[in-house]
């Protein structure tokens, strides 16, 4: 599966004319008992003339009924005029239903 959304706004009242804006891609290539998914997203303002991006990969598999492993990678960068950060984070999951 593939989705992707989009959005922009320009603020122009209220002090000064202000754009902000989103957009987002996802791709699921797998389906069944395996499953991998991958998604981007990115924003900005200009008026703190900021972005952020989030980049993030998971996959899921159901070794069995009622057993499931999980693993994702993720990482986040943003950056404003006076700092940039990046932020990278990794889970791992077991759930087993009884």
């Amino acid at each position: 599966a593939l989705s992707a959304s989009a959005s922009v706004t320009r603020l122009l009242r209220g002090g000064p004319t202000t754009t902000t804006g989103s957009a987002q891609l996802n791709y699921a290539p797998l389906r069944g008992e395996l499953q991998l998914t991958f998604g981007y997203s990115r924003n900005f303002d200009t008026a703190t003339d900021s972005t952020s991006e989030l980049g993030a990969a998971s996959l899921r598999w159901a070794v069995r009924p009622g057993l499931q492993l999980s693993a994702g990678y993720s990482v986040l960068r943003s950056t404003t005029p006076v700092s940039q950060s990046d932020v990278r984070s990794i889970s791992a999951g077991l759930l087993l239903n009884l």
